[in-house]
C-alpha cells in the first residue's frame, strides 16, 4: 500500500470541527445561526438560495417581504456550497481523472473490475432500502414526499472512510486500497448525481455549451498548441515558455468562465470546475489515490492541486460550520431512512455485490483481504458527511426535510465504532 497524503486526514479535522461548532452553536443558539446561514449577502438571477424557498424562512427575519424579480439570494450558506466547495470538488475530481487515464491509474485494469461491481452493489442497495423503507413504514403519500432522498446514502465519505479504516486495519493493509477505489468511484457517480439532481428557478442547459468551450479553447492553446510546437524536442521549450510567462492564470480564467456557465445552467456551480481538469498538462503516470508522491510532481494539473489545497481545508471547514448546525430534536422519519441506508444498505450492497463478483463473475479478492476484513471494509464504507450533505442540500428545498436528511447522513457515524467493535469481534488487529 502506497502512502497517502497527511491532507486526507486534515480535511476530516477540518470537516469534523466545523460540524461540531454548528451543532453546538444549533443546540444554544438555533435562531442566531440561522440568521447567519442566511443573511443575505447578493439579491440576484445567478448563484445561491432560491428566492422563494428563502423569502418564505428567512425573509421575515430580515424585514424582507417582496422580492420582485430577483430568483436567487446569495447566502453565506451558498456562497460555501456553490462557490468555496467548486475547490474541493476540484481536487477530488483530479484524482478520479488521474486514476481513470493515466497510466498505472487505479482504475484502470482488471483490478478496477471488482472495485466497480461492489461500487454498484454500495449504491444502488442503499437507495433500495431507502425507497422500500419509505413506502413500509410511510405509506405511498408520505413516501413519494420523501423520494428524492434516496440519493443521500449512495455515497461514501472518502476522508472518513481512509482515516477509520486506517485506525482499525493499520497503515499499510491492502484493504485500504480497495476501500480508496470504493469510495473514489461512489464520489464519481455521486458528483455526477449531484450535477442531475441540481435545481434552478430557469435551467437553461445550454450553458453548459460554454463550459466546454472555455476548456476545449484553454487545451488547445495552453496544452495541445505548446505540445505540437515541441514535437521533437524533449527541452520543450514552447511549453515552459508558456508556463514561466502565464502561470496557471489561463486555466484559473477558464475556470472561472466555466464555473459561471453551471450557475447559468441551473447545474450545481460546485461542479463547475471539474471541465478544466482534463484540459491541464498532467504527469504522464498515476501514483495512487491521494498518494504522497504527488508532492514532488509539478506538472500544471498538479501545481493547481497544490495551490488549492489549504484553500480547499478552508473550505471544508466552512462547509462543515454552515451546513451541519442541525437541532436534533428535528429529526424525523425520513433521517431514520437516511441511517438505515448508510447502516443497513450500504454492508449490505457492498457484501452481496462482493459474493456476485467472486461467485459468478469469477474475481478474487486482492491479497491480503479475507471474508473477515471484507465484512468490516463493508461497514466502515457506510460513512458518509461530505457529499450526502451536498446531495440533501439539492434534493430538499425545505428546510425541515433538508436538516432530517443532514442528521441521518452524521448519524452514519456510527459506522466507525461499530466497524471498530467488529473488528475486534472478528480478532481483527491493526498491522505494524
Amino acid at each position: 500500500m502506497y502512502r497517502v497524503w497527511n491532507h486526507v486526514p486534515t480535511y476530516l479535522g477540518l470537516l469534523l470541527l466545523g460540524t461540531a461548532v454548528a451543532l453546538v452553536w444549533a443546540q444554544v443558539g438555533t435562531a442566531s445561526y440561522d440568521r447567519v446561514i442566511a443573511y443575505p449577502l447578493l439579491f440576484n438571477g445567478l448563484v445561491g438560495q432560491d428566492a422563494t424557498v428563502w423569502l418564505q424562512t428567512s425573509g421575515a427575519a430580515f424585514g424582507v417581504i417582496e422580492l420582485g424579480d430577483v430568483t436567487r439570494v446569495l447566502t453565506p450558506r451558498s456562497l460555501v456550497n456553490d462557490a468555496l466547495m467548486a475547490l474541493f470538488f476540484f481536487i477530488a475530481g483530479k484524482e478520479v481523472w488521474e486514476a481513470s487515464v493515466l497510466d498505472h491509474g487505479a482504475l484502470r485494469g482488471g483490478g478496477a473490475h471488482l472495485p466497480l461491481v461492489m461500487t454498484l452493489g454500495g449504491m444502488a442497495v442503499p437507495a433500495l432500502v431507502f425507497l422500500g423503507l419509505s413506502w413500509l413504514l410511510l405509506g405511498p403519500i408520505g413516501a413519494a414526499a420523501v423520494a428524492p432522498g434516496w440519493v443521500v446514502p449512495i455515497s461514501t465519505d472518502l476522508a472518513l472512510s481512509f482515516v477509520v479504516a486506517r485506525a482499525i486495519f493499520g497503515a499499510g493493509h491492502p484493504a485500504l486500497r480497495l476501500l480508496l477505489l470504493i469510495a473514489l468511484l461512489d464520489d464519481a457517480v455521486a458528483m455526477a448525481v449531484l450535477a442531475a439532481v441540481s435545481d434552478a428557478p430557469e435551467a437553461r442547459p445550454e450553458w453548459l455549451l460554454v463550459s466546454v468551450a472555455a476548456a476545449g479553447i484553454v487545451w488547445l492553446t495552453c496544452n495541445r498548441l505548446p505540445r505540437w510546437l515541441d514535437r521533437g524536442n524533449d527541452l520543450q521549450p514552447a511549453a515552459s515558455a508558456l508556463r514561466r510567462r502565464l502561470g496557471l492564470w489561463p486555466y484559473a480564467l477558464a475556470g472561472a468562465v466555466s464555473w459561471f456557465a453551471f450557475a447559468r445552467a441551473g447545474v450545481a456551480p460546485a461542479l463547475g470546475l471539474l471541465p478544466i481538469i482534463p484540459a491541464l498538462p498532467h504527469a504522464d503516470r498515476a501514483f495512487g489515490i491521494y498518494a504522497s508522491a504527488e508532492k514532488y510532481l509539478h506538472d500544471p494539473l498538479n501545481e493547481a492541486a497544490h495551490r488549492l489545497m489549504r484553500p480547499a481545508q478552508a473550505a471544508l471547514l466552512a462547509f462543515g460550520l454552515v451546513n451541519m448546525g442541525v437541532v436534533l430534536s428535528d429529526a424525523t422519519a425520513l433521517s431514520g431512512l437516511v441511517l438505515a441506508g448508510f447502516v443497513l444498505g450500504k454492508p449490505l450492497g457492498l457484501g452481496l455485490a462482493c459474493l456476485l463478483a467472486l461467485g459468478v463473475l469469477r474475481m478474487r479478492l486482492p491479497g491480503g483481504i479475507d471474508r473477515r476484513t471484507l465484512a468490516v471494509l463493508c461497514v466502515v464504507a457506510g460513512c458518509g458527511i461530505t457529499l450526502p450533505v451536498a446531495l440533501s442540500d439539492a434534493v430538499f428545498a425545505a428546510p425541515t426535510l433538508r436538516d432530517a436528511a443532514v442528521l441521518g447522513a452524521l448519524g452514519s457515524l456510527v459506522t466507525a465504532p461499530l466497524a471498530w467493535v467488529l473488528a475486534r469481534a472478528l480478532g481483527l488487529a491493526p498491522q505494524r
